[in-house]
């Protein structure tokens, strides 16, 4: 049986290594990726949202390192609504978003499909509904979201502020010159 507190040690090195994060930040990013592991046991799950206020930050480059180590990682910056949550039902991927920001603050039906499908989504039991066609006629059919999150983007405002709320913020910063 692996040593949780050793995993957790060397993931959040690992994290630090790669990514401009301060202690406290890695390691609930390690303990994040461990919780990927066994989400199925638990009622609820938070997202990470890392976000910062200008660009090149890191924040992609964070979700490029947990999709090394997370539970069956999904990476993408876009899909439709519809392939999103049937990805979710179907496959229960770790979902690692990127460009948030852009998500939200563009087409207004996608960015309301996603919303409903994050707050939703933290919850066992949680579904978001979607027209499906069943014997020639078109019917509502609920899809299981419930699956872990990290959403990145820029700014935190741009998060409706229900997500927020179910989020453990991680901020970015770009690296200083004295850190190359």
């Amino acid at each position: 049986i692996a040593d949780g507190a050793a995993i957790v040690s060397d993931l959040d090195h690992y994290l630090r290594r790669f990514a401009v994060l301060t202690p406290e930040q890695s390691c609930i990013l390690a303990t994040y990726i461990l919780h990927t592991h066994v989400i199925g046991t638990g009622r609820f799950t938070p997202y990470i949202q890392i976000w910062s206020a200008v660009l090149r930050s890191g924040k992609t480059r964070v979700l490029e390192l947990l999709q090394l180590f997370v539970c069956n990682p999904w990476k993408t910056e876009r899909t439709s609504a519809a392939a999103l949550i049937r990805k979710i039902a179907k496959a229960r991927p770790t979902l690692l978003l990127d460009e948030s920001d852009t998500a939200f603050s563009g087409d207004k039906e996608y960015s309301e499909a996603l919303r409903g499908m994050l707050n939703a989504g933290f919850q066992k039991g949680g579904a978001a509904t979607l027209c499906v066609k069943a014997n020639g006629d078109w019917v509502a059919q609920d899809f299981p979201v419930f699956s872990a999150k990290v959403i990145a983007g820029i700014g935190m405002d741009k998060l409706p502020s229900t997500v927020r709320d179910r989020s453990i913020p991680i901020e970015m910063r770009r690296r200083a010159a004295s850190e190359h």
